[in-house]
């Protein structure tokens, strides 16, 4: 079962009928961590990378006029080998390590010989 990342959430007043809902927060280091760990990677350093499209479009409606407006939608985020752990990186080994099963090869309750 996948580790769960700690939650932190904030409670928002919404608009409309008036109710508490929780915000969940990722700061961008958390993002990280919860990509890399959904992504299986063990080790190596990763960054978190924004893909933004662009669009121009007739949308923008002030009153009675439509002008044309610019659109910055963001497209995908990624994840990509980096040199060093820095505030958009992780590093793997150390957030997601790779479990393995130790073998032992001695008798319960003996002493290991170098």
């Amino acid at each position: 079962m996948a580790e769960r990342i700690p939650e932190k959430t904030t409670k928002v007043l919404m608009e409309g009928p008036p109710r508490l809902v929780d915000i969940h927060r990722f700061p961008w280091k958390r993002l990280a961590i919860a990509l890399v760990k959904a992504s299986g990677l063990h080790n190596g350093i990763w960054r978190v990378r924004v893909s933004f499209g662009t669009s121009v479009d007739l949308v923008l409606n002030l009153g009675p006029e439509t002008y044309p407006a610019h659109l910055t939608p963001i497209e995908e985020l990624q994840l990509v080998p980096d040199e060093t752990v820095g505030p958009l990186s992780v590093d793997a080994a150390v957030v997601n390590p790779d479990r393995q099963i130790e073998i032992v090869t001695r008798m319960p309750g003996t002493q290991r010989t170098s």
